[in-house]
């Protein structure tokens, strides 16, 4: 692994202490330092369906609905499925666009690593952004862009894997 070696030493000590823990995560420190369109593809621009129904059912709990829904990371949308019945419209964030975006969606292409989402304050009832904000360089601005884009009593939802 001569190729993950060179990034271990290119990355600095803070960084070495956690590649230690064998080359799976070598492999994550590697990626990470792919431009941006690499990586969104890497994803193939879906997560697992049982996320989808965990964010639908947090929602749900939380009566959360309205106008808009921005899914930010949003791959291919394949969360707006899973709530289209309690917004009136959906606009997916992404590096990439996939194909089998839904159609009669808005999609609007952003590199998050490089700037906030050009769009007016307060206009999302909800904003996810799933599997999303470990990808990221500055994971804070994200989620300031997530607050800046919700509704005072609007919602936000961020879930990850945890392994």
């Amino acid at each position: 692994m001569a190729k993950a070696d060179g990034f271990e030493r290119k990355l600095g000590k803070t960084d070495n202490r956690i590649l230690r823990g064998g080359q799976k995560m070598i492999a994550a420190r590697v990626i990470h330092h792919c431009n941006v369109e690499t990586r969104a593809r890497l994803s193939q621009g879906v997560s697992n369906e049982a996320i989808y129904r965990m964010v639908a059912r947090a929602m749900g709990v939380r009566k959360a609905g309205g106008k808009l829904l921005i899914d930010v990371g949003c791959g291919a949308g394949k969360l707006w499925p899973f709530l289209q019945h309690r917004f009136e419209s959906y606009l997916g964030v992404d590096a990439v666009a996939y194909e089998g975006f839904p159609s009669g969606a808005q999609f609007l292409q952003v590199d998050l690593d490089n700037g906030q989402i050009p769009s007016a304050d307060e206009i999302a009832d909800a904003a996810a952004a799933v599997e999303t904000i470990k990808d990221l360089g500055n994971p804070r601005a994200l989620l300031r862009d997530l607050v800046r884009l919700g509704k005072p009593e609007g919602w936000v939802s961020l879930p990850l894997p945890i392994s």
